[in-house]
């Protein structure tokens, strides 16, 4: 991600992504963390509030933002209330599903002379 914005308690992410997103089944916010008691991620069209106590042996965060990503560049907000450590970059994961490129066609090989190539 490229990091726009940055404070204590305020960090922009800004997302670029060139494909279709058609076959996108699961898309993961992931944040390294030591202890965060309040997180809010927030953009024009949603906003998200995760209240809860991180114990200091997770370390990672992973939000679910599927359902929040419809296009590209994705810019999004966050904002940690009582902070209790350093920053360090999060990255998102997209998951797609895998389309069949390649069409496998069977053919009738008996009516075939044994010296012919089969391509």
């Amino acid at each position: 991600p490229n990091q726009s914005k940055y404070s204590l308690t305020n960090m922009t992410y800004y997302f670029e992504y060139n494909e279709t997103l058609e076959y996108l089944i699961y898309a993961e916010f992931i944040l390294p963390i030591h202890q965060i008691s309040k997180i809010q991620i927030f953009f024009s069209t949603f906003n998200i509030l995760l209240n809860q106590t991180f114990k200091k042996d997770q370390y990672w965060l992973k939000i679910n933002l599927t359902q929040y990503i419809r296009s590209f560049p994705l810019k999004f907000h966050i904002k940690f209330n009582y902070i209790k450590q350093k920053f360090s970059s999060g990255f998102l994961t997209l998951y797609f599903r895998r389309t069949s490129t390649h069409l496998i066609s069977r053919r009738d090989l008996s009516s075939f002379y044994d010296n012919q190539l089969i391509t």
